[in-house]
């Protein structure tokens, strides 16, 4: 081997040792993409645009969720302090956690922004101030003192606040303070009163209004422990409700009117809402159906329908964007997934977001991490008729959706759960091929 070497040193050439080229020739060889993945046309510039949003977008919640880091504690120990007597600390607390509740809804630019910290923050600060405003009038908070929440958030709070009544009458009770009692009893029978008139749905309000009902019954049962015992003026407990009500407002109903009439016009609203996007989403549904068929002017037909349908509802959805989450969302997503299953399988491209408007990104994102599952089922029939190219083709599309987004930032928890099946998809798309290849040379063995 030396003799061989230096001959081929001393000629001008060189020669590199056996074990050192066997070594190169073990290491593994980088995959290449099938030669369809460059005649596939993929809207670029719509994904990069995606990112950028998706990006601004978690800046912004996560600049929301600063300006209220530590608000909803500070809120608790606020009524902590109240039930400790500490007022000035407490009002202290009150005072700087809506100060910067206030100063984070200026970042807030839709209700997705509001969602999470920053409402469950409004929450503690209604319950703290509602608290507050107990022992300084005997009264509710009304609505105009905390212009800054919602109608969902300022019920939510001052049910929290009707709750943590319970302990302050068990605190009471101690000291067989029954005046104090009856002021609580009071407050909460007159919200009970305001709230039974409601029709609740099912949700956290419904929870949080079975909670009040509770409350109710805790203060009836202490006030009647209290009859029993020696030292106590039973007077007090039986003319009670007319001692502490001369000339006070305990709760302002015209408030709850207000707000029960709006729940029940939101609620009219939702319902029709839900209703039609029921057929649009049937609608999407049979135009993939009809795709997987053949039927491609019958699906054309279908999804144009949906289209139209969803531009009468645009406008209700406009005006509360709560309204737009859920069904109507739900609905266009699918809506996105037929269209673009119908341009993937006529024009052989990925459609753009401009292509299916009205969809917003969010719509067009999910409705194309759902694509994948349709590009999968129909290359499974390609698979069948050992149509290679048009399977590969679809591994093609499921792998570049799937790299676009699985490092994006800012997605909804809805759609980034969709990634996983995106994944899935494409692990049988690699399945599928290997199985084809298998067949191919099988089959070439035999005619051999």
């Amino acid at each position: 081997f030396m003799v061989v070497e230096k001959r081929a040193a001393g000629a001008g050439g060189s020669l590199e040792p056996p074990a050192k080229k066997r070594a190169l020739a073990m290491l593994p060889a980088l995959h290449t993409r099938p030669s369809c993945a460059a005649t596939l046309s993929f809207p670029t510039e719509t994904f990069e645009g995606l990112s950028q949003e998706f990006q601004e977008r978690q800046e912004r919640r996560d600049a929301v969720f600063a300006s209220v880091k530590g608000v909803s504690k500070d809120c608790e120990k606020a009524v902590m302090a109240l039930l400790r007597g500490q007022k000035e600390d407490a009002d202290t607390l009150v005072t700087q956690s809506i100060a910067r509740v206030q100063a984070g809804q200026t970042i807030c630019k839709s209700e997705e922004d509001r969602s999470g910290a920053f409402s469950g923050s409004v929450e503690a600060c209604v319950k703290a101030r509602a608290m507050l405003k107990f022992f300084e009038t005997g009264g509710l908070l009304s609505k105009g003192d905390v212009p800054f929440a919602k109608r969902q958030e300022y019920l939510a709070g001052v049910m929290g606040f009707a709750s943590e009544l319970q302990r302050y009458a068990v605190l009471r009770g101690t000291e067989k303070d029954v005046s104090s009692l009856m002021v609580c009893k009071r407050l909460v029978d007159a919200l009970n009163a305001e709230l039974m008139l409601f029709d609740w749905k099912n949700g956290p309000l419904r929870q949080k209004y079975d909670s009040i009902k509770y409350v109710v019954r805790q203060l009836e049962d202490k006030l009647f422990e209290l009859s029993l015992q020696q030292g106590v003026d039973l007077d007090t407990i039986n003319n009670g409700e007319e001692a502490v009500g001369e000339g006070v407002t305990v709760v302002q109903v015209s408030e709850f009117a207000e707000m029960r009439k709006e729940m029940e016009e939101y609620d009219e609203k939702r319902e029709m809402v839900i209703k039609q996007c029921r057929d649009m989403q049937k609608g999407s549904k049979n135009s993939i159906y009809m795709l997987h068929r053949g039927e491609m002017e019958k699906a054309k037909t279908q999804l144009e329908t949906v289209k139209v349908q969803a531009e009468k509802l645009l406008p209700l959805v406009s005006e509360n964007e709560t309204l737009r989450g859920g069904s109507f969302s739900n609905a266009m997503e699918e809506y996105a997934e037929g269209l673009l299953f119908l341009i993937f399988l006529k024009e052989g491209r990925i459609a753009t977001s401009q292509d299916l408007e009205p969809c917003t990104a969010v719509e067009y994102v999910g409705g194309l991490l759902d694509l994948t599952g349709e590009v999968g089922r129909y290359a499974v029939k390609e698979a069948t008729k050992r149509n290679v190219g048009e399977v590969q083709k679809c591994q093609v599309v499921i792998d570049r959706i799937m790299g676009e987004f699985m490092g994006a930032v800012g997605l909804p928890g809805g759609v980034a759960k969709k990634l996983d099946q995106c994944k899935q998809t494409l692990r049988k798309m690699d399945n599928l091929l290997y199985e084809l290849s298998l067949s191919r040379k099988s089959a070439a063995v035999q005619e051999g």
